[in-house]
């Protein structure tokens, strides 16, 4: 497979484009298309915004020493790792699901991510197996 020619071939129809069945945020998508979906050179803010926001203390300190290596998803990766995600709901994976997954929390509504229901975007460097995910689950506390 060309991963080049697929990039391109996805990114010519990203207007369109569905990842698990969602599209895209529209100023993500400009983004793309103009060519700056790319890391920030300052990551100041974002390590703010990720620390601050982390309900879980140990993973706040491993994703503090791992912020040098956060990478943005190409089109073709978002589409395959989101579409992949399947695979780790197989009972074999075991506590590594509810790493990947989470679990239903009422303090930290909700808690849990639906596989189907998320595009990821981004990680924290190859193997690192910390994403960051747009979550197209509906929000309950809201409806």
């Amino acid at each position: 497979m060309n991963i080049h020619k697929t990039e391109t071939e996805l990114k010519s129809r990203i207007d369109n484009l569905k990842i698990n069945g969602y599209h895209l945020p529209k100023s993500m998508i400009n983004r793309i298309k103009n060519d700056k979906w790319k890391i920030p050179s300052n990551l100041k803010y974002l390590k703010n915004l990720i620390i601050t926001n982390c309900p879980i203390e140990i993973e706040k300190k491993l994703l503090n020493q791992m912020i040098d290596n956060f990478s943005l998803f190409s089109l073709v990766l978002m589409k395959s790792e989101s579409e992949n995600l399947v695979k780790w709901l197989d009972s074999k994976w075991g506590k590594e699901r509810v790493r990947f997954f989470g679990k239903k929390d009422n303090q930290i509504y909700p808690g849990d991510i639906e596989h189907d229901k998320v595009i990821l975007i981004a990680d924290f460097g190859h193997g690192s197996d910390t994403c960051i995910a747009l979550d197209y689950k509906e929000n309950k506390h809201q409806a």
